[in-house]
């Protein structure tokens, strides 16, 4: 099935996510107690996380169902078939029969603020369950069957959500400070109608270690669909408070009401293998990259990438071709990847499939065909270099006469810039294109925009630097804030600079913000590209991704501007420097076309701000596109790095490095005319080392005890720590 959301990268996923040891936790049966509260008892014995800030004085084993005001649960006596259910799992004499509540205050909960917010799971985790809708429910709007926490969630699970008759696994992801929700949904119109009024089994899972997840779900005729998803890149779950987790609606007053039976819901720390799980699933294998159907594949950097059980797999058979009937075999492997893809050509359909084998290498799961289209050779359908010398027009260079003419109170003048010429701007000029043509402006386009950005002083207003789209919004009905019409979300393209946000690309409430503010004194080179199908746009500076972030585009305007004047701020001012060659492109840019297009090194070893580095690190770095030999420099004082040489190697080796220290270096590139071009200053840290277990009596923490911890405790003999400190003596 199609999913159209982000896949990240990922070369380290050296095992399948069915490997690691699950726990049940939890395991609601839905059969009533008899009782006012708990309506429904907890019948699995793991104490999971224990109870972390519970109110009750009960065991870290029991999680109970309540339901409020009481004597309103009503149990259900359709349970899904014995066919169902793998061996040792029914479903018991009741079900929650949740459609009783449509129209009434209530909820069925398990309650976190009592119990201990043990679901907010730290790691790895799997929920299953079984539900049926009252008749075809496709058409009555999203219905929740799960949400994590009332207040807060971590995740939930809901039907009709990502198309009608679809069952969605949402997560709530943090980035940079930055939260976003990111989904995988499986069925939906022309796939499968999960509403229909039979019974389904689903399997939602997350594996901490790979950051991914899956939802499997199974119809009562034994169809299974599956999907997965990769949180996106330096992300991770979202922990929030102990607030209720709810079951079969989203809020007390019947918000998302499921109309039908909820039956057997379980929660298990760890990743459940399919032959460990509840449901009758058949051992498969599901895509993880490219997804199927998935466009706009980089023919260069494809591979494949999939999900396998591995109590029951050993190895797998790779197949693929440019039709179904033409797929060779590509190879066998023991892990479930491969990149040996060496002849793809672009803007062409492939299609692929993997077979699972026992030990005995006989096929035990002959996997489904996938496809994938890869991209189009990208096109530049804007380029102002800026070049010209005087007039009141920027010429467009790709071919496609999308000039630009000056516009403002103050326009901004020719100067030299970082390649030829450039134009300085002062605070109240812009440079427009208000008809240009053949740009990417509709919502499922991809593109590419890169521009070279150079500034005396910090940026401390909003300012909007170069993109694409009408920043005032005219067709916005609403006239005193447009930016807040929900039809305008998403409507722009523009490489910005906020205050909260440094470099952004500013998109009206579908925005990536990297944090990092433009240098002073310094050209930069900027870039944002974006996937019109998997919604996956990455911020770079000088070729080095900067943040990412997944989120639907709407159609723009046509219009085009670089120091855009006209803005729905009235505090915001024009952009007040230099920019130079402007450019945008009809296809995202995968990372090695971004890096290839910077003249500064770039994609530093260890990463940029990056913690925990070990002591014997080794420095590497990519060259920039003109370079013959790098400068290197290195130090712990950012304002004194000493010189290093100059070296033809993108490999530097600072020998054994300090234990919890702050370590400083650049890169300058040095072209073949001996011109060099100074590189930005990278910083990380290295990792600061912690005693496992403690010991007891260091005082100092230094994992050894030693006169100084002896020292520590004598002059904290008399100390008094009580608490008031009237009770000390």
């Amino acid at each position: 099935m199609i999913i159209k959301k982000t896949v990240s990268l990922l070369f380290l996923l050296a095992a399948s996510i069915l490997v690691s040891a699950a726990t049940p936790i939890s395991h609601w049966s839905m059969d009533y107690t008899g009782t006012v509260n708990p309506v429904v008892n907890d019948s699995a014995v793991g104490a999971g996380q224990g109870v972390l800030s519970g109110g009750l004085a009960v065991d870290a084993s029991e999680d109970h169902l309540y339901f409020f005001p009481e004597n309103g649960y009503v149990s259900g006596y359709d349970t899904p078939p014995a066919s169902m259910f793998n061996e040792g799992f029914s479903g018991g004499e009741e079900s929650f029969y949740a459609g009783y509540m449509q129209g009434q205050d209530g909820v069925l909960f398990f309650p976190q603020d009592g119990y201990g917010n043990e679901f907010d799971f730290a790691d790895s985790f799997t929920i299953e369950g079984f539900f049926k809708t009252d008749g075809d429910q496709s058409q009555n709007g999203f219905q929740q069957i799960l949400i994590q926490d009332e207040v807060g969630f971590s995740y939930n699970i809901t039907l009709n959500e990502g198309g009608e008759g679809a069952l969605m696994f949402a997560v709530n992801t943090i980035a940079s400070g930055t939260g976003q929700i990111t989904t995988v949904y499986a069925g939906g119109p022309g796939t499968a109608n999960f509403a229909d009024g039979s019974w389904h089994y689903f399997a939602a899972r997350f594996d901490d270690r790979s950051d991914r997840f899956s939802l499997t779900v199974m119809k009562e005729d034994g169809s299974v669909y599956s999907a997965t998803q990769a949180l996106p890149g330096g992300s991770e779950l979202l922990h929030e408070g102990a607030g209720n987790m709810l079951i079969g609606r989203e809020n007390f007053t019947g918000g998302r009401n499921f109309n039908g039976f909820i039956d057997e819901l379980r929660f298990s720390s760890g990743i459940v293998s399919d032959t460990q799980l509840m449901g009758a699933v058949p051992v498969s294998v599901s895509v993880i990259h490219p997804q199927d159907g998935q466009q706009n594949v980089v023919a260069q950097d494809a591979y494949l990438e999939w999900w396998g059980d591995d109590e029951v797999i050993a190895s797998y058979d790779v197949y693929l071709g440019e039709t179904q009937a033409s797929m060779t075999k590509l190879g066998n492997v023991s892990e479930s990847f491969y990149d040996a893809l060496t002849s793809l050509e672009a803007n062409k359909t492939y299609y692929w499939k993997v077979d699972g084998l026992d030990a005995s290498g006989n096929v035990e799961v002959n996997g489904p065909v996938w496809s994938f289209n890869t991209r189009p050779a990208p096109q530049k359908v804007l380029e102002w270099k800026m070049d010209e010398t005087s007039g009141q027009t920027v010429q467009d260079t790709s071919g496609n006469g999308n000039d630009g003419s000056f516009d403002g109170w103050s326009n901004p003048t020719w100067t030299t810039g970082f390649e030829g010429n450039c134009l300085e701007f002062n605070g109240g000029g812009s440079v427009v294109n208000q008809s240009p043509d053949n740009l990417p402006l509709a919502g499922e386009d991809s593109w590419t925009m890169n521009i070279f950005v150079y500034i005396d002083q910090p940026l401390e207003e909003e300012t909007i630097i170069a993109g694409m789209g009408d920043q005032m919004f005219t067709s916005s009905e609403n006239t005193e804030d447009p930016s807040a019409d929900p039809n305008m979300f998403g409507s722009l393209r523009y490489i910005a600079s906020f205050p909260w946000s440094g470099i952004t690309m500013y998109g009206n409430r579908t925005d990536v913000e990297s944090g990092e503010n433009f240098t002073p004194g310094a050209w930069q080179m900027i870039t944002a590209t974006y996937d019109g199908w998997t919604n996956q746009c990455v911020l770079y500076r000088n070729g080095s991704e900067l943040a990412a972030g997944q989120f639907d585009l709407n159609d723009a305007s046509s219009e085009v501007k670089a120091s855009t004047y006209q803005n729905i701020w009235s505090n915001t001012l024009n952009f007040v420097g230099k920019l130079d060659e402007f450019s945008i492109y009809d296809q995202k840019l995968s990372p090695a076309e971004v890096g290839g297009m910077s003249p500064w090194a770039y994609n530093p070893y260890p990463a940029n701000g990056a913690e925990g580095v070990d002591i014997d690190a080794e420095l590497s770095w990519n060259a920039g596109r003109d370079a013959v030999s790098h400068d290197v420099y290195w130090g712990t004082d950012p304002n004194n790095l000493t010189f290093q040489g100059n070296q033809s190697s993108t490999n530097y080796d600072p020998g054994e490095l300090e234990f919890s220290k702050t370590y400083y270096w650049r890169v300058d590139q040095v072209d073949s005319m001996s011109n060099t071009l100074e590189g930005k200053v990278w910083s990380f840290s290295t990792v600061i080392p912690q005693c496992d277990p403690p010991l007891p009596g260091d005082a100092d923490g230094n994992c050894y005890i030693d006169l100084n911890d002896l020292a520590i405790m004598s002059s904290n003999w008399l100390k008094c720590n009580l608490v008031p400190s009237e009770a000390c003596p």
